[in-house]
């Protein structure tokens, strides 16, 4: 198999931060290389902390924005719970990806983390799902280039991995390329909870085996 070949028929994206954000602009590159199909639907403004929240009391408002592109005026679990059974329903998502977040999430907080709360959602309509998050030492300088180099690998990798049930995985880059671990692996936690090392890829993950 091709370095550059997809590896899944259609992917969804979708983020905490908003449509507009730009690690959800680096997960579009990312998602071209790994899917022949991408489809973007995310929230309209920055649903950071919403956790896997769905809107119960208020109506659900979605704007085309492009070809495969949506924006949500709702959480991130809105916006997997509208693409899986509205928009995509004819032809669901074989993967969903939520991010890229900006900022680690790791231990407690992805327990409030809406990009966390998106793979979430899409692991319990049993859809695999991957969070990803990437580290950052200055707001205003976000090391992008370093998700953007690393995530597809590190994707691939976990995708691998054999399961007996729908997954969810978050993930969490390092602050820069040479940081990685020599060994290339990622490092995981059953219990869901890791030290803050910005110098590691760290995963974690969690599935539900149907009764």
């Amino acid at each position: 198999m091709s370095a550059i070949e997809p590896i899944v028929q259609r992917v969804l994206l979708t983020n905490d931060d908003g449509i507009d954000a730009p690690g959800l602009a680096v997960l579009e590159a990312v998602a071209a290389e790994l899917a022949y199909e991408v489809w973007v639907v995310a929230p309209e403004h920055d649903q950071s902390g919403t956790s896997h929240s769905i809107s119960l009391h208020s109506p659900l408002r979605v704007s085309r924005q492009g070809e495969r592109r949506f924006g949500v005026q709702g959480t991130p679990g809105d916006c997997v719970v509208m693409a899986a059974r509205h928009l995509m329903k004819d032809a669901p998502p074989t993967l969903v990806l939520s991010g890229i977040n900006r900022g680690t999430n790791l231990g407690v907080e992805t327990m409030f983390s809406g990009t966390v709360g998106a793979a979430m959602t899409g692991l319990l309509l049993g859809l695999p799902s991957i969070a990803l998050s990437q580290t950052f030492s200055d707001r205003d300088n976000v090391r992008w280039d370093t998700a953007r180099s690393l995530a597809p690998g590190v994707i691939r990798r976990l995708l691998a991995i054999s399961h007996d049930a729908p997954l969810y995985m978050t993930q969490s880059t390092p602050l820069s390329t040479e940081r990685v671990l020599a060994s290339g692996r990622p490092r995981s936690s059953a219990r869901g909870r890791s030290s803050g090392n910005s110098g590691a890829t760290i995963c974690h993950s969690s599935s539900v085996k149907s009764r």
